[in-house]
């Protein structure tokens, strides 16, 4: 673990630890409770940027490819809050479209000659979060929370030189959310979540593990009550993680090395209870 996401580790224990110290200095803001307590489905883009390192210094770019550019997305959340104060929330989220591929065919393990094309995408996201909301005053309240999910990714390189490759990875963090209640209404949140994440790759060249790495989330949003019932909001949020390159394969391919950033915005609507 790098010194920045100790650093990042360690502010996001002390706010919980605050959190924790202050669990009894106020009531749950009715109104951040409804706002956590929904059904939801969203729908936005995800921006997806990945970037194949070129570690082995093979290309004069400094990179074998990158694929950049914003894909639909479609969301689904259910969040539950207890009378206490626990938490928790299930979140499921698609993407599929075309991303702009800037790289190299390969045509042996040291062979390379510039590409451009498109990438068809098609992105799974799944997780779990569970946690304890806390009144910090009359109307912030915080939420450490601990998290376990999982990304695919369906990836083809079209064209008639093109491939395929489907990543997946199985994750688990921890984090906190902070909560404002600014009106009986309107709710604004930010969250920072960090963790670690296992990822394999599977083509037809390669099917290699492809390291334990660290990723992190950070996010944005805002609840609006439009009844007692029904509400709508938005949300921003960043996540980055690596992979890291995987062992030569029978084949003599290996998957490089690689950097993700997703950034979402999405609108949604919602149902409270």
């Amino acid at each position: 673990m790098n010194n920045r996401n100790r650093t990042v580790l360690a502010s996001l224990t002390g706010l919980a630890l605050v959190g924790v110290a202050t669990a009894h200095a106020a009531p749950l803001n009715q109104a951040i409770v409804a706002s956590a307590a929904q059904v939801s489905v969203g729908a936005g883009v995800l921006g997806q940027d990945y970037e194949e390192k070129d570690d082995r210094n093979l290309v004069p770019t400094g990179y074998l490819n990158k694929e950049e550019g914003k894909i639909p997305a479609l969301e689904f959340d259910i969040g539950l809050v207890s009378e206490t104060g626990w938490y928790s929330e299930l979140h499921f989220t698609y993407a599929s479209g075309e991303t702009d591929y800037d790289g190299y065919l390969q045509y042996s393990p040291t062979t390379f000659s510039p590409y451009e094309t498109d990438t068809d995408n098609s992105i799974y996201e799944f997780r779990g979060n569970f946690g304890h909301l806390f009144g910090l005053t009359n109307n912030i309240a915080l939420a450490p929370k601990v998290e376990l999910g999982h990304l695919r990714w369906d990836r083809t390189i079209t064209g008639s030189y093109g491939s395929s490759a489907e990543y997946t990875y199985t994750r688990y963090g921890a984090g906190l959310e902070v909560l404002f209640a600014a009106t009986d209404r309107l709710v604004f949140s930010v969250e920072g979540m960090y963790g670690r994440q296992s990822g394999e790759v599977a083509s037809d060249v390669v099917n290699e593990d492809i390291g334990t790495t660290a990723y992190t989330r950070f996010s944005a949003g805002v609840d609006y009550a439009l009844t007692d019932r029904w509400h709508i909001g938005a949300k921003i949020s960043r996540a980055s993680f690596d992979s890291k390159e995987s062992d030569v394969s029978p084949s003599g391919f290996l998957e490089p090395a690689s950097e993700t950033t997703h950034t979402r915005m999405m609108a949604r609507v919602g149902f409270s209870f």
